[in-house]
């Protein structure tokens, strides 16, 4: 009888929060684990997310997140490691979360710095002058990682890696930048059962008296970290064009004390809540009416995927990914401007029934990307790629 194949996982961290890639990742790996042998290379493991059936292996990393150094020196170390005890001499296949993590197989392709960092120049100016240090860190550190993908893309390719798209958009873009690039498109998957359409009365009302509104308001959710990056003052630019009634609840960590001065000067400071990051954050997404992310630049965003699993009608910007899930009039609407934000849901999401039909249609297409088939398409795509050369 044939052994379950053996795969490795390099991968900076391992949990089932915060990073869409982890997330993303997490999901492959609670399946994986019923197939094969699997083993995790990583950098930090929260232990709530450990999974039975799972070797975990520890790579060593900087603590510091800037400008890339986490992420450096375990793809540093990793490669230290690789020299000395092959990965493959114990593992069919390696399965890395990013190109940079090398030696492995197949990289899976959740962001493009190259690409953002040409949205990020395209950006309005920063919401006040307290803004601008870290418009010019924004700048500076994914400066830095694009020339580093410059490096490490060629040097993949040419050792043979094939590359997981998350979505047709970043293929698209892999092979106009990188002709030789062998690339695959695999979407993210989401996790249909935590997330789902359901009533939490409690919990909205928890969220109604913390934020001082009425019980009818209508509620506009964004979920995210990096607000810079996913371009939360449209949001709180479109809730300026609505009535008193509509009103934003933000999920993730940022400048807080910024985006209420900026709130407060739109005179909508009393309409938005900011809740912090949450391990609970399923709950939001029952007791919202409506899911916005006008983002300058995405892959395919995880926090979509979970909008749409929970019935959430879905306003998005045209990014990369938008075109894997969105259909238009369907499970939500593609905008670009505070005004087609605010248009829309004027038109659409404070009808109950506007919002009854739009979300039918966004937990029909969450289902599409289903955890367990698509953990097999990305099983079977790793293990019949060729084992490539350590470089």
């Amino acid at each position: 009888m044939r052994s379950q194949p053996r795969i490795g996982v390099a991968c900076l961290n391992f949990r089932n929060a915060v990073s869409g890639t982890d997330t993303a990742l997490f999901q492959l790996a609670v399946h994986w684990r019923k197939w094969c042998d699997l083993t995790v290379f990583h950098s930090t493991l929260a232990p709530q997310w450990r999974l039975d059936g799972v070797r975990y292996v520890r790579v060593a990393s900087s603590p510091i997140h800037q400008f890339g150094i986490q992420a450096r020196t375990y793809a540093a170390t990793w490669a230290a490691q690789a020299r000395v005890h092959p990965p493959h001499n114990s593992m069919d296949r390696i399965y890395a979360t990013s190109a940079h993590f090398m030696p492995c197989d197949v990289a899976a392709v959740h962001f493009l710095a190259t690409e953002y960092k040409k949205s990020l120049r395209r950006a309005g100016r920063p919401l006040d002058v307290r803004a601008f240090p870290r418009r010019w860190y924004e700048l500076v550190n994914f400066g830095m990682a694009a020339r580093w993908e410059k490096k490490v893309y060629p040097r993949a390719i040419a050792a043979g890696v094939r590359m997981q798209a998350v979505s047709a958009d970043i293929a698209a873009r892999l092979r106009n930048t990188y002709p030789a690039v062998r690339v695959e498109v695999i979407p993210n998957a989401v996790d249909v059962e935590r997330f789902r359409i359901a009533e939490e009365p409690g919990f909205a009302r928890e969220i109604d008296q913390k934020a001082g509104w009425a019980p009818d308001s209508v509620k506009l959710l964004f979920v995210g970290s990096g607000w810079e990056r996913k371009n939360l003052r449209a949001l709180v630019e479109a809730l300026a064009r609505l009535p008193p009634r509509v009103v934003g609840l933000v999920v993730g960590t940022g400048p807080v004390p910024e985006y209420k001065r900026f709130a407060e000067s739109l005179g909508v400071g009393r309409r938005i809540f900011f809740a912090g990051e949450r391990d609970d954050v399923e709950k939001f997404y029952r007791v919202a009416d409506g899911f916005v992310l006008p983002s300058l630049f995405e892959a395919m965003p995880m926090a979509t995927l979970e909008a749409m699993a929970s019935g959430l009608p879905v306003l998005l910007y045209p990014y990369p990914g938008h075109e894997m899930v969105l259909r238009d009039g369907f499970n939500g609407f593609l905008v670009a401007s505070p005004a087609e934000i605010a248009e829309r849901v004027a038109a659409h999401l404070m009808c109950p029934d506007g919002r009854t039909r739009l979300r039918d249609g966004a937990r029909a297409t969450a289902l599409e990307f289903a955890p367990e088939p698509i953990a097999r398409r990305t099983l079977d795509y790793v293990l019949n790629s060729p084992q490539c050369e350590a470089r």
